[in-house]
């Protein structure tokens, strides 16, 4: 029986990218000078509208850190307790990227590239630490890891599409894992 404290860390991992994309979509439609080819989601941190993004990238990050802890305490094999570590720095870096807007120069700039790099290595190490029980798990989650930071790879006018885009993948993975969890 999975303990209560579990599900409920993954009941707070299922709303944090509602409250993330809220904000984000939210801080969008408060800014009419935001283009997604022309800025970077990062942009609306300075601003009129930067308290709704940086506290909700902020709030996002720190209801997602007992999901890395839940899922380091209910996993039995290494890698997948090493991909919980990881998740756990990634909610952290989540956060710090609200802590750090932009203004902060090159501080904000190795927190968000720290963040859309590690959270694909997480979910790569994860698909490794399933592959022998679950295939398809391990599969799908690669998928996701593997679109994330595959975004990255094509020529981009801006660093928005592509910003949305891996958070979008990476945010089907937590959901699934946060699921997995509920179940049981």
């Amino acid at each position: 029986m999975t303990p209560r404290w579990v599900k409920a860390a993954a009941m707070l991992a299922v709303v944090a990218p509602m409250v993330a994309f809220a904000s984000i979509f939210t801080a969008i439609g408060l800014s009419p000078w935001f283009s997604w080819t022309g800025n970077a989601l990062s942009d609306l941190g300075v601003g009129g509208a930067s308290a709704i993004f940086n506290l909700g990238l902020i709030a996002s990050g720190l209801m997602l850190l007992p999901l890395p802890i839940a899922l380091y305490t209910v996993s039995e094999g290494r890698l997948k307790r090493m991909s919980a570590i990881l998740l756990l720095l990634s909610a952290v870096l989540l956060s710090s990227i609200g802590f750090f807007p932009e203004s902060y120069g090159c501080l904000h700039y190795y927190v968000s590239a720290a963040f859309f790099l590690t959270l694909p290595l997480t979910i790569y190490l994860y698909a490794a630490s399933t592959y022998r029980s679950s295939k398809r798990e391990a599969l799908l989650s690669a998928a996701a890891a593997t679109i994330s930071l595959g975004l990255w790879l094509f020529p981009w006018s801006s660093p928005a599409i592509p910003e949305a885009l891996s958070a979008l993948s990476a945010t089907l993975w937590v959901e699934g894992v946060a699921f997995d969890l509920l179940r049981g």
